[in-house]
């Protein structure tokens, strides 16, 4: 019967709930892993450097400009005590040997657990688990997985965009060994769960509708007269 085809569970469907899985397990692993790192340290400079008061006063100045440029979103995402504390350079070179100090020696990671992004994606991951968990154990659903398909692109697409911002709008940049930051592992692994989450929630949509289509016909379609 139409109907009762509408309710079963093909080798398709396994299979995209595999990709769906996998995608929202690495939503799951970006929420335990570094997502950014900042590290500011004066003395750190190279010791071709430290005789050049000229390369030294052009690294620093390199550095503040780096830094001054992102300190809105160092607000934003770092706590207080981590904000980078600037001091301008001058804006010549001084004559005598000059001790460089953009500020305070610093270093600060942000893990997955203390970002919006991730814990955003960490509730979508939940979300993913129980709609494609459901209907295997529950045959009443299955006609209705469309519907899974349906959520997980929307949640699919935000954390593609939420992935993008971090890895092409957070800062970067290193200026020697005095200054480094830049995004690690997090940002990359949400991308990659966001793209598994999204391909496998649009073939789950296109097929589930085609299940979901038959099984309403099977209600419209009228049984033979017993002879």
């Amino acid at each position: 019967m139409a109907s009762e085809a509408g309710k079963s569970r093909t080798t398709k469907d396994l299979l995209f709930d595999i990709v769906l899985l996998a995608g929202a397990g690495l939503w799951l692993a970006a929420f335990f892993v570094p997502w950014w790192h900042i590290s500011v340290d004066p003395d750190a400079i190279t010791v071709d450097l430290k005789g050049d008061t000229k390369a030294q006063f052009e690294l620093n100045g390199k550095a503040y400009d780096a830094l001054v440029d992102n300190v809105d979103w160092y607000r934003a995402h770092l706590p207080a005590k981590s904000v980078p504390s600037l001091t301008k350079p001058p804006a010549q070179l001084p004559t005598q040997t000059w001790n460089i100090a953009v500020g305070a020696k610093l270093s600060e990671m942000l893990w997955g657990w203390t970002v919006a992004t991730a814990i955003t994606t960490f509730i979508f991951c939940l979300l993913i688990i129980a709609l494609v968990l459901t209907p295997w154990f529950v045959p009443l659903l299955r006609p209705w997985t469309w519907l899974t398909g349906l959520m997980g692109a929307v949640v699919g697409v935000i954390g593609l965009i939420l992935s993008l911002v971090w890895v092409f709008g957070s800062p970067g940049g290193d200026a020697d060994a005095y200054l480094s930051q830049g995004v690690i592992a997090g940002p990359f692994v949400e991308l990659a769960g966001s793209v598994l989450v999204l391909g496998g929630s649009v073939f789950t949509l296109i097929f589930g509708l085609q299940r979901f289509i038959a099984w309403i016909k099977g209600f419209r379609t009228p049984k033979p007269a017993a002879k």
